[in-house]
């Protein structure tokens, strides 16, 4: 964005004004969010489910040697342990870097709302930072005209602030 401003002090007030437009504008931030059916994210699991155990059970069968001896195999392993089935270390290893990962994400998602919220009140300090230059601006120009009017009638102020006739 381009803010055009004037260093006239006739237009102060336009140039205040749109420095403080254009600081809302650059704080405008869109965030895309893809729309998700419910159902189909539950569909794709459920089939991304039923592909794994039809791996495993093919795995099974080609280790067991039969049935009987693949369902034996398969409820002893389940029945004596924790492990699941198809489990590997790289899948194990997987699932402990996803969470790493969503860790991570959450921690950035904070770390951007600090950075935005300090990037507004940065923004909020430069708005007031203008405005208080531009008061003592007029007071120091409002100063310079009641001195000069003041030395034309021969009137002098001390520091205290009272007046003595020439």
């Amino acid at each position: 964005m381009i803010a055009c401003i004037s260093p006239a002090e006739s237009n102060l007030d336009e140039s205040l004004n749109t420095l403080k437009y254009a600081s809302r504008a650059r704080n405008i931030k869109n965030k895309p969010i893809v729309n998700r059916d419910p159902q189909s994210t539950l569909i794709a699991n459920l089939k991304q489910q039923v592909y794994e155990l039809q791996n495993e059970l093919i795995f099974y069968r080609k280790s067991g040697g039969g049935k009987e001896n693949n369902y034996s195999s398969l409820t002893s392993i389940g029945s004596s342990s924790n492990i699941r089935f198809g489990s590997t270390p790289e899948q194990e290893e997987i699932k402990s870097l996803k969470i790493k990962l969503l860790k991570y994400e959450k921690e950035l998602s904070s770390v951007n709302t600090e950075l935005s919220k300090s990037k507004k009140s940065l923004n909020e300090a430069e708005i007031n930072l203008y405005t208080v230059q531009k008061d003592r601006d007029m007071l120091k120009i409002l100063s310079d005209k009641y001195k000069a009017a003041l030395s034309q009638h021969n009137i002098q102020l001390d520091f205290e602030g009272q007046e003595e006739l020439a």
